[in-house]
């Protein structure tokens, strides 16, 4: 008895726990004067990723973009690359602020990118990274955008097939403090052949 009282103890208690954080991350996301927010850009950011797709990018190779969530980045650059330009989008759906089961998450991501996979060569796929790596025959890429795994390894490893592969730019989110990771895998990789605007980083070959 005393250890199923333990149990529904510490279930109540991650229940708790989880329930703060959904409701902190709500407010975040319902908060008006946000600029920017779970895998969106900010309006600088948007602006310079434009700028890129634009100009280095557009009508050439085709797009991979490492990390969904709801697919804000993805219809971005969807409305800039060229119309049959292919977009390939890859996510597993493991994790999302609102704690949306897998299923979930998936099936409202597709839901909201359901016009440009319909009209625009946009293509969501749920698979792991590193086997899409392993198995990637399409070329070189115009640009790879990296917002998957913000761990040191894994963001090294992203740009290390993204260079291998040939890609025109790469690019990525979340370069800064918040992130190490990134930060010191891209300063480690690209030295000072970077740019950055606001949390977005790229280099071009």
């Amino acid at each position: 008895i005393l250890k199923r009282k333990f149990d529904l103890a510490k279930k109540v208690l991650r229940s708790r726990s989880n329930l703060v954080s959904l409701v902190i991350n709500y407010i975040r996301f319902v908060d008006d004067q946000a600029d920017g927010f779970w895998g969106s850009l900010t309006d600088e950011e948007e602006e310079a990723l434009s700028s890129i797709i634009e100009k280095y990018c557009k009508d050439q190779g085709p797009i991979i973009e490492f990390g969904t969530l709801f697919g804000t980045t993805t219809l971005l650059m969807a409305g800039r690359k060229g119309l049959n330009q292919r977009l390939i989008t890859l996510d597993n759906f493991s994790w999302n602020p609102f704690m949306m089961p897998n299923k979930d998450h998936e099936r409202f991501t597709r839901r909201c990118l359901r016009y440009v996979i319909d009209n625009s060569s946009v293509e969501l796929v749920n698979y792991d990274i590193n086997l899409f790596k392993s198995n990637w025959q399409g070329g070189a890429p115009a640009l790879v955008f990296l917002d998957a795994d913000h761990r040191y390894e894994a963001v090294k490893s992203d740009i290390e097939w993204s260079v291998n592969r040939g890609a025109k730019v790469i690019c990525g989110h979340d370069f800064g403090t918040e992130w190490p990771g990134v930060e010191r895998a891209v300063r480690e990789i690209f030295g000072s052949n970077f740019s950055t605007s606001g949390s977005l980083w790229w280099s071009v070959e």
